[in-house]
């Protein structure tokens, strides 16, 4: 069993791995995030130069 060494804020305890892979999938749905965001302002401004013609 690995030694836990991360403690929380809120109190939970993980091991040092865990943390690891918990900010690693925070990072990707992050950078997912942004891929929308990106993709929805290219489909708005598509949109109103399609409206525009």
């Amino acid at each position: 069993m690995e030694e836990i060494t991360y403690k929380g804020e809120h109190g939970i305890f993980m091991t040092h791995e865990e943390r690891n892979d918990l900010f690693s999938l925070i990072k990707k749905q992050s950078n997912l995030a942004k891929q929308a965001m990106q993709k929805s302002e290219e489909t708005i401004r598509e949109c109103k130069n399609e409206l525009a013609k």
